[in-house]
């Protein structure tokens, strides 16, 4: 065989061509191409087979992971994940850690798990059926490693257990794969569930009324002198959060709630949380910091005060609690946005950012643009439904979490959406005020939509949209078991 230079014919897209190789061999095939070339075209095509196996097997690494045990979500996720257990001998039982900060949560949560299966699973629990685990979150946000992206890559979340989170969860469903927004942990005592689950003689009627003053209509205005920051009484309470729903008819000035006459303003106050705690991308410290700084400019005059904040805004280190309460410190003629802390907190802070005193809902109302800001979870858990049954029109802070409903509303026809670090605030003033009847049915239609979505038979049949049917996966991994209709679970309501 010739070790001269030779000349091989090599097929590319564009047709044949030559090219010198030195020390070729000439022995060619039928078609053109050299032995050596023809081999060497085979054992590309081979390697190229064995690298897509190994890719496949890679996607499929967290299964066969899965399948073989070798993943542990409780190992993975780390000391929030909270654990349901039953088995035929002991029943139901749930172990509340020692340290953990949301104790009586995962308590009530347990329960409200429990009476869900026992409603919509009988045959699961019998004395025959296998031992099973619920894994789920109480926290504000999923608290694990695996959400920042450094350390996802060692987090087999495809091969994670079914997780059920009760606060707010991701958006995006790649983050962790087998994760469900669970019923809101606000919502729970709103529909009664020791009655509507765990009493099977209870009826539920479609025209009954919620159990939780969150989502009432309250009949008179209530003032709240003591949850005013001078009070003596405390504006630390709880009950000074949670305002129940707007009721036109509960108001001595109907006119001042109509469309047209509304303030064109924003209105927000609330608390001065951290935004996303925990370990996620877009987690933001609070507000302390920056207050401080607001409040040495003041000893330098006006004008520093005021180009302090513009820098503040400029830089993405603020949350948007605290970016709203700037916003409005500069701009007071579209934005009125204060915190209205409960406790100590900020409250020798310059009186532009802090409010001692409280609004209630009859001032809350008079305004067109109502703001909900997300904080700890990313989302507001009451500072979203109250707002709905307003006259004025809701911006919803769009963040990477929601709550369980959040589904359930879409933007223009429930709400306007408002970007997470709330730059185009007032690009949604100007259409407001450019399509005063497209805003005016939004918020009408978001009323119309609270009303009934807060009754305890819409409220169960979103418990058993969000939880009784994922919980399915959690109690057979084989996708054969299925709850109990809801109709036959609740004679007279249908689903």
């Amino acid at each position: 065989m010739s070790t001269e230079r030779a000349r091989l014919l090599v097929t590319d897209g564009a047709g044949v061509r030559e090219v010198d190789v030195e020390g070729a061999t000439t022995t060619t095939t039928t078609s053109g191409m050299s032995a050596h070339s023809w081999q060497r075209r085979r054992r590309t095509a081979l390697l190229l087979a064995i690298a897509s196996l190994l890719v496949g097997a890679l996607a499929c690494a967290s299964d066969v992971l899965a399948a073989f045990g070798l993943v542990s979500t409780q190992r993975e996720f780390g000391p929030g994940l909270n654990k349901l257990e039953w088995n035929p001998k002991d029943g139901f039982k749930y172990s509340p850690r020692k340290t953990m900060s949301n104790r009586f949560r995962g308590i009530a949560t347990a329960r409200l798990i429990e009476q869900t299966i026992t409603r919509y699973y009988p045959s699961r629990i019998t004395p025959k059926s296998k031992p099973f685990s619920v894994n789920f979150l109480v926290d504000d946000c999923p608290h694990t490693k695996c959400s920042n992206k450094m350390f996802r890559r060692s987090c087999h979340v495809n091969a994670w257990e079914p997780i059920f989170a009760f606060g707010s969860s991701p958006k995006d469903p790649t983050i962790f794969p087998t994760m469900h927004s669970a019923t809101l942990l606000t919502l729970k005592d709103c529909f009664n569930p020791s009655q509507t689950l765990g009493n099977t003689s209870f009826v539920v009627t479609e025209d009954m009324e919620p159990t939780c003053r969150f989502l009432q209509y309250p009949k008179t205005v209530d003032n709240m002198p003591n949850c005013d920051a001078t009070a003596k009484g405390s504006a630390t309470s709880g009950a000074c959060r949670y305002y129940g729903l707007f009721n036109l008819d509960a108001m001595p000035n109907k006119e001042d709630y109509e469309w047209d006459n509304l303030i064109t303003k924003g209105i927000w106050r609330g608390s001065d949380y951290p935004y996303l705690t925990g370990s996620w991308s877009h987690s933001k410290h609070d507000g302390a910091e920056f207050v401080a700084r607001i409040a040495a400019s003041h000893r330098r005059g006006p004008d520093h005060v005021n180009a302090t904040m513009e820098a503040m805004l400029k830089s993405g280190a603020m949350g948007p609690r605290m970016r709203a309460v700037v916003m409005s410190r500069l701009h007071p003629e579209t934005l009125d946005a204060k915190f209205f802390n409960w406790g100590q907190h900020h409250r020798g802070g310059p009186r532009e950012l802090v409010d001692v005193k409280h609004i209630e809902l009859d001032g809350f109302a008079k305004y067109k643009y109502q703001l909900d800001l997300g904080g700890g979870g990313g989302t507001t858990w009451s500072g979203v439904l109250p707002k709905l049954s307003m006259p004025g029109v809701l911006f919803h802070h769009e963040t990477p979490m929601k709550d369980s409903y959040f589904d359930l509303l879409k933007p223009y026809v429930h709400y306007l959406p408002l970007d997470e670090n709330l730059k185009n605030y007032d690009t949604l003033v100007t259409w407001v005020e450019s399509h005063p009847e497209e805003a005016k049915k939004i918020a009408e239609t978001s009323s119309e939509w609270i009303r009934e979505f807060r009754k305890p038979a819409n409220l169960l049949r979103h418990n058993y949209e969000v939880l009784a049917k994922p919980l399915a996966k959690a109690l057979d991994p084989s996708g054969k078991l299925q709850p109990v209709p809801f109709e036959k679970a609740h004679h007279g309501l249908k689903l």
